[in-house]
């Protein structure tokens, strides 16, 4: 693919559309291409992860995913939000249930762009922090409830 279409890519991924131009092209430039074939592993539930992974072309499985069953992430999907920015291991397997391919971002990458690109970090940590937000709120929900039942 072609610079521009990659940028495409990135550019409908709602985490990367917070990026300015230059730090989405920079991520289009130097993120890695990898083909999978049917049935080809992406990566390996608890290993390490390195960075994220965009869905570029056919579909990759997540299994199992949190919930026990298996996620399927077609183009435009980003797998390992969180892997962008801390070490952390791969919760499912990821699989190609087809021909595929993915874009990976290496986490150093991601770092690059939100360091030379400030404009691109004032965007990324407020969305990280509404998530942060509700992911509190639904923790003191469920904490309410199970005080009220016990």
């Amino acid at each position: 693919m072609a610079l521009e279409d990659d940028m495409a890519l990135l550019g409908g991924v709602p985490l990367f559309r917070l990026l300015d131009r230059d730090g989405l092209r920079l991520i289009a430039f130097s993120a890695k291409r990898r083909g999978l074939k049917a049935g080809d592993l992406l990566f390996r539930r608890g290993a390490p992860t390195t960075g994220g992974a965009i869905v570029a072309k056919g579909v990759i499985a997540l299994s199992p995913a949190s919930d026990g069953s298996t996620y399927l992430a077609g183009p435009g999907t980003l797998i390992g939000e969180l892997a962008l920015v801390i070490e952390t291991k791969h919760p499912a397997n990821a699989h190609a249930v087809e021909a595929s391919e993915a874009l990976l971002v290496p986490r150093s990458l991601f770092r690059r762009v939100i360091t030379e690109y400030p404009g691109s970090a004032v965007g990324i940590r407020g969305a990280l922090a509404a998530r942060m937000k509700a992911h509190v709120s639904e923790l003191q929900r469920a904490r309410a409830l199970l005080l009220s039942i016990g």
